[in-house]
């Protein structure tokens, strides 16, 4: 049978794979975790399989998914409802969280298309084949001369619909396309025959677009095994941007239907790519965003008291407004950022500090003595006392009204920062670890004290904000990079002009001229 524990979501965006045999008690762990893995169910608890089958939480689970696939709403593992669950899907969560504003973080119970957030600014975006299939039996079918054209129709049948150009390139591209096997560096392995088939990742996000198809499999033009262009048309509307339907027979559905002879985009498919990009009668006015000039100084400048990488995105706060970040200088939100009521549902204004729990992707936010748990953008539990995040036999506990977190995850290990002081937290443990807290100078080289803000990002660096300016650590030398630091957020991450905004910001600040960050994601 498959497992589903390697099937853990962060940037990956779709994994296909399919259960081989009938539930028994140890499958129903598996069944468990498969709600976990598809945005179904957040549990922390280590239940046994009675507990599984007569569990509340499960219940709720199994009847979202029942709902999101029309099936009869018993709440029970009923045939109909294992079957489904065996089927070659894709692997990101299905959304089932409800979501007022057509967005999507974490998922929402939809009946129609939906949206990650994240889009490609440019009108012309560019995408590169690195390589081509190995496996024998793929390489009698299709020819590396067949996989060209069959990827270029694949783009093409979403360009048909929407103002963008793609453009291939045996260059730098925004989009790479490969064909791996097993570990192929991006910490999500492929697992041979059968199962895991492809995956890709949301613009905006770690590996920002790419597609991996899995060449243990056998790709096809036609009828038998996976069909290559229908898999590759499903990951390039995830490189676009689109998470799955719960419309049969669009193309986004998350289960790999089979082999259609005249494969088109469904309505329900071009409504959802049209509301990112607009149509191609009818483009969208977005297009690249401009720097922002001296009208709209008052949106950069901006002392941020939390800033966090959530879901792949930088969110930034300030009293009760969020700015989203789809990747440095690129914007969701407007300049002067958008309401928490609209996106935050059940958020309190003046948030001190955020983070993604690694353990189970639970968002945690803390503001003066209390937390809030999330699931995705929504409010699990909250507000709970700060001297309750411990465990009630810990010696020492975090204290109240933190400067910042920033979290390690993948070592169970979280930073609390207050004034010139940290603390190291153990996931797992629920406890402060012995020695600490400690000066910032000594656990952070080169980082100051007092912090507004600090988050982790992609590129393999921690980012720690004082005010309007930011410092870059570097997370493999431990120690932060000092040539041209102290640099503006305003300017690296909001694409504020530079000129204008240190004419605005330089009585404050005392910066010299700031050259742009640019970070390729």
């Amino acid at each position: 049978m498959a497992t589903f524990k390697n099937l853990v979501l962060l940037g990956i965006v779709c994994s296909f794979f399919v259960v081989t045999s009938a539930i028994t008690d140890e499958e129903a762990m598996e069944v468990m975790t498969f709600l976990t893995s598809f945005g179904y169910l957040n549990f922390n608890n280590i239940m046994g399989p009675s507990e599984i089958k007569s569990s509340k939480a499960v219940e709720r689970a199994v009847t979202n998914f029942q709902k999101f696939y029309n099936i009869t709403v018993t709440g029970k593992m009923d045939s109909k409802t294992l079957e489904a669950m065996k089927k070659p899907r894709c692997g990101v969560p299905d959304p089932t969280m409800p979501n007022e504003n057509g967005t999507a973080l974490g998922g929402r119970l939809a009946k129609r298309y939906a949206l990650t957030g994240g889009r490609w600014e440019s009108s012309t975006v560019t995408y590169r084949i690195l390589n081509y299939p190995r496996n024998a039996a793929t390489r009698e079918r299709i020819s590396d001369s067949e996989v060209n054209a069959i990827i270029h129709r694949a783009f093409k049948m979403w360009s048909d619909y929407i103002p963008l150009t793609f453009q291939e390139t045996t260059g730098y591209a925004d989009i790479y396309l490969s064909f791996v096997s097993y570990y192929h560096g991006d910490y999500r392995p492929f697992d041979g025959t059968g199962n895991a088939i492809a995956h890709a990742y949301f613009p905006g996000t770690f590996l920002d677009g790419d597609i991996h198809f899995d060449d243990s499999e056998r790709f096809t033009q036609n009828t038998q095994n996976f069909n290559l262009l229908h898999i590759a048309a499903h990951e390039i509307g995830h490189s676009l941007g689109l998470l799955h339907t719960n419309v049969y027979g669009a193309l986004m559905y998350p289960v790999f239907t089979g082999y259609q002879p005249s494969l088109l985009l469904h309505s329900d498919d071009i409504r959802g790519i049209q509301a990112v990009y607009g149509s191609r009668t009818n483009p969208n006015p977005g297009g690249p965003r401009p720097t922002y000039t001296s009208s709209d100084v008052e949106g950069c400048n901006k002392i941020f008291t939390a800033v966090g990488y959530l879901r792949g995105e930088i969110f930034a706060f300030q009293k009760g407004r969020y700015w989203r970040i789809q990747r440095p200088g690129v914007l969701v939100t407007d300049i002067d950022g958008d309401l928490n009521t609209h996106f935050w549902y059940g958020l309190p204004d003046d948030v001190d500090a955020g983070y993604e729990r690694w353990l189970d992707s639970t968002i945690i936010f803390f503001k003066g003595e209390n937390y809030y748990l999330f699931n995705g953008n929504h409010l699990m539990q909250g507000p709970l006392p700060i001297s309750e995040f411990t465990v009630p036999s810990s010696n020492e506990s975090l204290p109240n009204n933190i400067d910042t977190v920033l979290t390690f995850g993948e070592y169970y290990k979280t930073y609390f920062f207050k004034d010139d002081l940290v603390w190291r937290y153990d996931e797992k443990k629920r406890q402060i670890d012995p020695g600490y807290p400690r000066p910032i100078s000594e656990v952070f080289k080169g980082i100051p004290s007092d912090l507004s803000a600090a988050f982790r990002y992609k590129d393999g660096h921690t980012y720690f904000l004082k005010g309007k300016e930011y410092y870059r650590y570097n997370n493999l030398r431990q120690e932060a990079d000092k040539a041209g630091f102290p640099r503006l957020f305003g300017v690296d991450f909001l694409a504020c002009n530079t000129a204008e905004y240190r004419e605005n910001t330089a009585e404050n600040t005392g910066t010299a001229a700031v050259t742009i960050l640019m970070i390729r994601l």
